[in-house]
Protein backbone atom coordinates (compact mmCIF):
# COMPACT_ATOMS: atom_id res chain seq x y z
CA UNK A 1 0.00 0.00 0.00
CA UNK A 2 1.36 3.78 -1.01
CA UNK A 3 1.98 5.73 2.06
CA UNK A 4 0.82 9.35 1.83
CA UNK A 5 3.31 11.65 3.97
CA UNK A 6 1.73 14.98 4.55
CA UNK A 7 4.49 18.03 4.92
CA UNK A 8 3.83 21.28 6.79
CA UNK A 9 2.78 24.37 4.53
CA UNK A 10 5.09 27.20 4.02
CA UNK A 11 4.59 30.42 5.10
CA UNK A 12 3.06 31.84 2.28
CA UNK A 13 -0.43 29.07 2.38
CA UNK A 14 -0.34 30.48 6.05
CA UNK A 15 -3.94 32.24 7.21
CA UNK A 16 -3.56 35.73 7.97
CA UNK A 17 -4.08 35.50 11.85
CA UNK A 18 -5.84 39.13 13.95
CA UNK A 19 -6.65 39.54 17.06
CA UNK A 20 -9.02 37.09 19.00
CA UNK A 21 -12.39 37.28 19.64
CA UNK A 22 -12.05 38.38 23.21
CA UNK A 23 -9.38 40.79 22.68
CA UNK A 24 -11.97 43.02 19.99
CA UNK A 25 -14.44 43.10 22.84
CA UNK A 26 -14.42 45.96 24.77
CA UNK A 27 -13.76 45.17 28.41
CA UNK A 28 -16.47 45.75 31.15
CA UNK A 29 -15.75 46.42 35.10
CA UNK A 30 -12.90 44.94 36.87
CA UNK A 31 -9.74 44.25 36.11
CA UNK A 32 -9.78 41.79 33.01
CA UNK A 33 -12.47 39.77 34.57
CA UNK A 34 -15.57 40.04 32.52
CA UNK A 35 -16.30 40.04 28.84
CA UNK A 36 -18.85 40.90 26.14
CA UNK A 37 -19.71 37.45 26.56
CA UNK A 38 -19.26 35.02 29.70
CA UNK A 39 -16.87 35.89 32.61
CA UNK A 40 -13.51 34.72 33.50
CA UNK A 41 -12.42 34.62 36.92
CA UNK A 42 -8.77 35.02 37.80
CA UNK A 43 -7.00 35.45 41.29
CA UNK A 44 -8.22 38.65 41.90
CA UNK A 45 -11.55 36.85 42.13
CA UNK A 46 -11.04 34.32 44.50
CA UNK A 47 -9.67 31.87 42.06
CA UNK A 48 -7.14 29.26 43.48
CA UNK A 49 -6.94 31.00 46.92
CA UNK A 50 -6.78 28.52 49.44
CA UNK A 51 -5.41 26.04 48.02
CA UNK A 52 -2.05 24.21 48.61
CA UNK A 53 0.33 24.31 46.28
CA UNK A 54 1.47 21.48 43.87
CA UNK A 55 4.67 19.37 44.07
CA UNK A 56 5.67 18.41 40.37
CA UNK A 57 8.12 15.25 39.94
CA UNK A 58 9.77 14.40 37.16
CA UNK A 59 8.95 10.63 35.41
CA UNK A 60 11.40 9.26 33.61
CA UNK A 61 10.14 7.95 30.00
CA UNK A 62 12.70 5.27 29.81
CA UNK A 63 10.85 1.99 31.38
CA UNK A 64 12.44 0.83 34.47
CA UNK A 65 14.43 -2.03 34.04
CA UNK A 66 12.98 -4.06 36.94
CA UNK A 67 9.44 -4.24 35.21
CA UNK A 68 8.49 -7.91 34.19
CA UNK A 69 8.59 -7.88 30.18
CA UNK A 70 5.85 -10.38 30.44
CA UNK A 71 3.53 -8.86 32.64
CA UNK A 72 2.73 -5.83 30.26
CA UNK A 73 3.77 -3.77 32.84
CA UNK A 74 6.31 -2.48 30.24
CA UNK A 75 4.22 -1.52 27.38
CA UNK A 76 1.50 0.45 29.86
CA UNK A 77 3.91 2.01 32.10
CA UNK A 78 3.53 5.44 30.59
CA UNK A 79 -0.42 5.59 30.19
CA UNK A 80 -0.78 3.91 33.97
CA UNK A 81 0.74 7.34 35.27
CA UNK A 82 -0.71 9.90 32.80
CA UNK A 83 -4.38 8.14 32.91
CA UNK A 84 -5.78 9.83 29.73
CA UNK A 85 -9.13 8.39 28.76
CA UNK A 86 -8.92 6.75 25.87
CA UNK A 87 -12.44 5.94 23.60
CA UNK A 88 -13.21 2.18 22.81
CA UNK A 89 -14.37 1.41 19.10
CA UNK A 90 -15.17 -1.68 17.79
CA UNK A 91 -13.33 -1.61 14.09
CA UNK A 92 -14.37 -3.88 11.48
CA UNK A 93 -12.13 -5.46 8.28
CA UNK A 94 -11.96 -8.11 6.34
CA UNK A 95 -9.81 -10.27 4.53
CA UNK A 96 -8.86 -11.19 0.69
CA UNK A 97 -11.24 -13.78 1.11
CA UNK A 98 -14.38 -11.96 3.03
CA UNK A 99 -13.08 -13.22 5.90
CA UNK A 100 -14.61 -10.73 8.99
CA UNK A 101 -12.74 -9.56 11.84
CA UNK A 102 -13.86 -7.49 14.70
CA UNK A 103 -11.60 -6.29 17.08
CA UNK A 104 -11.95 -3.47 19.85
CA UNK A 105 -9.30 -0.77 20.33
CA UNK A 106 -8.58 2.48 22.65
CA UNK A 107 -5.70 4.14 21.35
CA UNK A 108 -8.06 6.04 18.86
CA UNK A 109 -9.16 9.63 17.89
CA UNK A 110 -10.49 11.82 15.44
CA UNK A 111 -7.80 13.47 12.75
CA UNK A 112 -9.74 16.37 11.45
CA UNK A 113 -13.08 16.90 9.62
CA UNK A 114 -13.26 13.47 7.57
CA UNK A 115 -10.53 11.42 9.36
CA UNK A 116 -10.19 9.04 12.20
CA UNK A 117 -6.93 7.60 13.66
CA UNK A 118 -5.96 4.71 15.69
CA UNK A 119 -3.12 2.22 16.97
CA UNK A 120 -2.96 -1.47 16.90
CA UNK A 121 -0.27 -4.17 17.14
CA UNK A 122 1.35 -5.07 13.31
CA UNK A 123 0.44 -8.88 14.95
CA UNK A 124 -3.15 -7.98 14.92
CA UNK A 125 -5.88 -9.37 11.64
CA UNK A 126 -6.94 -5.52 12.13
CA UNK A 127 -3.65 -4.43 11.04
CA UNK A 128 -2.94 -7.66 8.19
CA UNK A 129 -6.67 -6.53 6.68
CA UNK A 130 -6.13 -3.14 6.22
CA UNK A 131 -2.94 -3.26 5.16
CA UNK A 132 -4.09 -5.85 2.31
CA UNK A 133 -7.27 -4.04 1.71
CA UNK A 134 -6.87 -0.50 2.73
CA UNK A 135 -10.57 -0.29 4.16
CA UNK A 136 -11.91 -0.71 7.48
CA UNK A 137 -15.54 0.37 9.78
CA UNK A 138 -15.15 2.36 13.14
CA UNK A 139 -18.21 1.55 14.89
CA UNK A 140 -19.20 3.28 18.30
CA UNK A 141 -20.54 0.81 20.94
CA UNK A 142 -22.77 1.66 23.81
CA UNK A 143 -21.98 1.15 27.66
CA UNK A 144 -24.18 -1.67 27.50
CA UNK A 145 -21.74 -3.87 25.20
CA UNK A 146 -18.81 -3.70 27.66
CA UNK A 147 -19.39 -7.69 28.83
CA UNK A 148 -18.42 -7.98 24.97
CA UNK A 149 -14.86 -6.65 24.89
CA UNK A 150 -13.68 -9.79 26.53
CA UNK A 151 -15.23 -12.32 23.90
CA UNK A 152 -13.89 -9.73 21.15
CA UNK A 153 -10.25 -9.66 22.18
CA UNK A 154 -9.43 -12.66 24.60
CA UNK A 155 -5.89 -13.91 24.60
CA UNK A 156 -4.86 -16.48 22.31
CA UNK A 157 -7.73 -16.76 19.91
CA UNK A 158 -7.15 -18.16 16.94
CA UNK A 159 -7.00 -15.80 14.19
CA UNK A 160 -9.97 -17.97 11.86
CA UNK A 161 -12.59 -17.78 14.58
CA UNK A 162 -15.27 -15.13 14.67
CA UNK A 163 -15.26 -13.45 17.12
CA UNK A 164 -18.81 -11.49 16.53
CA UNK A 165 -20.47 -15.00 16.72
CA UNK A 166 -18.47 -16.02 20.11
CA UNK A 167 -20.15 -12.26 21.16
CA UNK A 168 -23.50 -12.93 19.92
CA UNK A 169 -23.34 -9.57 17.69
CA UNK A 170 -24.54 -9.10 14.29
CA UNK A 171 -23.47 -7.58 11.35
CA UNK A 172 -24.92 -4.92 8.68
CA UNK A 173 -23.55 -4.37 4.96
CA UNK A 174 -21.81 -1.04 4.60
CA UNK A 175 -22.21 1.62 1.83
CA UNK A 176 -18.98 2.28 0.93
CA UNK A 177 -16.20 -0.47 1.94
CA UNK A 178 -16.27 -4.26 1.83
CA UNK A 179 -16.16 -4.82 6.04
CA UNK A 180 -19.87 -4.94 7.55
CA UNK A 181 -21.00 -2.51 10.20
CA UNK A 182 -21.45 -3.92 13.93
CA UNK A 183 -25.24 -3.48 14.10
CA UNK A 184 -25.42 -3.49 17.84
CA UNK A 185 -23.12 0.08 17.68
CA UNK A 186 -24.30 2.93 18.01
CA UNK A 187 -22.64 4.69 15.00
CA UNK A 188 -20.33 3.70 11.91
CA UNK A 189 -17.59 5.25 10.32
CA UNK A 190 -16.95 3.64 6.69
CA UNK A 191 -13.04 4.40 5.80
CA UNK A 192 -10.16 4.20 3.06
CA UNK A 193 -6.68 4.13 4.83
CA UNK A 194 -4.39 6.57 3.54
CA UNK A 195 -1.42 6.01 6.01
CA UNK A 196 0.52 3.72 8.08
CA UNK A 197 3.13 4.31 10.63
CA UNK A 198 5.08 2.06 12.20
CA UNK A 199 6.51 2.57 15.82
CA UNK A 200 9.23 -0.61 17.10
CA UNK A 201 7.93 -1.17 20.37
CA UNK A 202 10.99 -3.88 21.12
CA UNK A 203 13.26 -1.11 20.74
CA UNK A 204 11.32 1.46 22.93
CA UNK A 205 10.66 -1.10 25.74
CA UNK A 206 14.07 -2.96 25.48
CA UNK A 207 12.65 -6.22 25.08
CA UNK A 208 10.85 -8.55 22.59
CA UNK A 209 7.27 -9.57 24.22
CA UNK A 210 6.44 -6.58 22.32
CA UNK A 211 6.64 -6.15 18.75
CA UNK A 212 5.83 -3.34 16.50
CA UNK A 213 2.63 -0.71 16.58
CA UNK A 214 1.04 0.76 14.08
CA UNK A 215 -0.62 4.18 13.53
CA UNK A 216 -3.18 4.13 10.95
CA UNK A 217 -5.07 6.72 9.54
CA UNK A 218 -8.14 6.55 7.42
CA UNK A 219 -10.53 9.18 5.55
CA UNK A 220 -14.27 8.56 6.53
CA UNK A 221 -15.99 8.07 3.31
CA UNK A 222 -19.49 7.12 4.77
CA UNK A 223 -21.50 7.56 8.11
CA UNK A 224 -24.32 5.95 9.89
CA UNK A 225 -25.92 5.24 12.95
CA UNK A 226 -29.06 4.75 14.95
CA UNK A 227 -32.04 7.06 13.68
CA UNK A 228 -32.48 8.18 17.53
CA UNK A 229 -29.00 9.50 17.86
CA UNK A 230 -28.46 10.84 14.52
CA UNK A 231 -31.94 13.05 14.16
CA UNK A 232 -31.08 14.15 18.21
CA UNK A 233 -31.84 18.05 18.65
CA UNK A 234 -29.01 19.00 20.28
CA UNK A 235 -25.22 17.52 20.29
CA UNK A 236 -26.26 16.98 24.57
CA UNK A 237 -28.85 15.09 23.52
CA UNK A 238 -26.86 12.62 21.16
CA UNK A 239 -24.16 12.02 23.69
CA UNK A 240 -27.00 11.36 26.03
CA UNK A 241 -28.20 8.52 23.83
CA UNK A 242 -24.75 7.43 22.72
CA UNK A 243 -23.63 6.28 25.86
CA UNK A 244 -20.36 5.53 24.72
CA UNK A 245 -17.64 4.40 27.11
CA UNK A 246 -13.85 5.41 27.63
CA UNK A 247 -10.92 2.97 28.96
CA UNK A 248 -9.06 4.07 32.19
CA UNK A 249 -6.13 2.85 32.31
CA UNK A 250 -5.66 0.26 33.42
CA UNK A 251 -8.40 -1.86 32.71
CA UNK A 252 -11.29 0.36 34.07
CA UNK A 253 -13.92 2.00 32.00
CA UNK A 254 -16.68 4.83 32.15
CA UNK A 255 -19.73 6.12 30.77
CA UNK A 256 -19.81 9.36 29.03
CA UNK A 257 -23.31 10.57 29.25
CA UNK A 258 -23.42 14.06 31.03
CA UNK A 259 -21.56 16.49 29.37
CA UNK A 260 -21.06 19.74 30.35
CA UNK A 261 -20.05 22.88 28.65
CA UNK A 262 -16.69 24.24 29.10
CA UNK A 263 -16.50 27.66 30.15
CA UNK A 264 -16.47 30.63 27.41
CA UNK A 265 -16.01 27.96 24.99
CA UNK A 266 -17.38 30.00 22.20
CA UNK A 267 -13.98 31.55 22.26
CA UNK A 268 -11.49 28.72 21.90
CA UNK A 269 -9.25 27.89 19.85
CA UNK A 270 -8.31 24.25 19.49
Amino acid sequence: MTQRICTARGPSHAMAKGKTLAEEQARQEGPQDKWEKGTVWGPERGLGVGLPPREKVDVPVETPDDMDPASGQRSEYLYDLYCLPQPIVLVTTADLAGNVNVAPKNWCMTAGSHGFAFVCSTDHDTYMNIQSTGEFVVNIPGAELVDKLHMLARKKTPSWENELTRAGLSTLPSRKVKPPRVKECRMHLECKAQLLYEVDNARELKTDEHGTDVLIFGKILALSGDAEVVRAPTYEERVRLMRMMVLTPIWGYQVVDAPRPVPNGWDIEY
